[in-house]
């Protein structure tokens, strides 16, 4: 599907703002939602809006069978073994956190990350250091952001429990070699768990051809709702993890002094669930395997090699991460010398209605750590096209010659 036929799902990129179709170029923070998605979750608010698994009226059997349909298309999405392998939370975020409370850490035990983390792959890290007493181990990135994978295996011991890694950064739009990584974790007896938010909408993540042992991912990056993730963990793994949540629906039975706990994946989805967004999820696995993890990625390719073109010719701009944008998938991040981040992400909104993200998003560590100042940052979805590339350059181009000081 191309591009201008694609468009079509979207409303929101026909509305006018200002005279002014919107330019989006802010897709690694959120996509878009096409109608096929809010549709979906529109046909369960109007047509059968119940509780799942509490009753036997006609509203709560329906919403009992999409949403058991809706966990079965993840399952397929991701090629997990069972459907109980996905467990369905707010987003990544959740999930991580999920794991640095309710995996059973031994005293010693290691946890690894890489410096380019999200900070939702960090913080809870930390905080499993401070509560939990593990140790843990960041390992540096090349100086393009590449995984430095003599770093890695240096850094292997007997005592990394786990090993938590990003699919493809936020930042820099690099991936990580996973295949490699985890083959070099089994040596050592260590777990994987994979941070996919930024690739899900490009890649197949494909967690048992990966071998991956947990797997987190945020819908919203993938053209479905917000407010909707998923945390996939291979099912004895997920059976050994204490809940981070109890309550309703994580139990079969209780007294006052005791409780039964509910089988996996339902002690881990506590009081009602996000019904609308579990079925808005499968219709976006449902787009996003209709249009080809291949096609998508190509396309945003494509984007980056036309923006990374224009954009190099400007005086005071340095593109983070890999030269080549075949490596930096949909992500054109810039370093700005003479110009600031958030003034210029301002006046692209006010004067082109482009929208981009400026800051150090949400890996601030990364940034302090290589002593950079705030960026901006392009990223791109299926439905931008070249023109909108060529829009947001021009806009650039005007700010640059106002505002640029060498």
């Amino acid at each position: 599907m191309k591009p201008d036929e694609l468009r079509k799902e979207f409303p929101v990129l026909t509305a006018r703002r200002k005279g002014k179709l919107p330019v989006y170029f802010d897709n690694a923070c959120m996509t878009l939602k096409p109608l096929s998605v809010t549709n979906a979750m529109m046909d369960y608010y109007h047509g059968f809006p119940g509780c799942h698994g509490r009753a036997d009226h006609d509203f709560a059997a329906r919403t009992s069978t999409a949403f058991a349909a809706a966990r079965s298309r993840l399952q397929r999405f991701f090629n997990a073994r069972s459907p109980n392998e996905i467990v369905f939370l707010r987003n990544a975020t959740e999930g991580l956190n999920v794991l640095s409370r309710g995996i059973a850490f031994a005293p010693g035990d290691s946890v690894l990350t890489s410096e380019l983390e999200h900070n939702s792959n960090l913080i809870p890290w930390q905080w499993a250091e401070k509560h939990r007493g593990i140790r843990r181990i960041v390992i540096p990135t090349l100086e393009d952001t590449g995984f430095d994978m003599r770093a890695f295996e240096r850094a292997m011991d007997g005592s990394v429990k786990l090993v938590s890694l990003l699919h493809t950064s936020n930042v820099t739009g690099v991936t990580f070699p996973i295949s490699e990584i985890v083959s070099i974790a089994r040596k050592h007896g260590s777990l994987v768990c994979l941070d996919v938010a930024q690739s899900v909408l490009h890649q197949k993540v494909d967690v048992r051809r990966l071998g991956v042992d947990f797997m987190v991912a945020s819908m919203h990056k993938m053209m479905g709702p917000t407010g909707m993730g998923v945390l996939y963990g291979r099912l004895e793994l997920l059976k050994a993890l204490d809940p981070h949540l109890t309550g309703g629906d994580t139990v079969i039975d209780s007294t006052l002094n005791h409780y039964v706990p509910a089988e996996v994946p339902q002690r881990f989805e506590a009081g009602l669930q996000d019904y609308a967004g579990a079925i808005g999820a499968a219709a976006a696995a449902d787009l996003v395997d209709r249009l080809g993890h291949r096609h998508i990625h190509r396309h945003l390719v494509e984007l980056n090699r036309h923006i990374t073109d224009r954009l190099s010719e400007f005086p005071g701009v340095r593109i983070l991460g890999p030269k080549d944008a075949v490596r930096r998938a949909g992500i054109c991040n810039l370093i700005l010398k003479g110009m600031d981040a958030m003034d210029t992400a301002r006046l692209l909104n006010e004067s082109a209605a482009v929208m981009v993200r400026p800051g150090r998003h949400c890996a601030h560590a990364f940034f302090n750590r290589r002593g950079l100042s705030e960026s901006l940052r392009f990223s791109f979805g299926p439905y931008n096209t070249v023109s909108e590339v060529d829009q947001a350059v021009e806009a650039f181009a005007n700010i640059h010659r106002l505002t640029y000081r060498a």
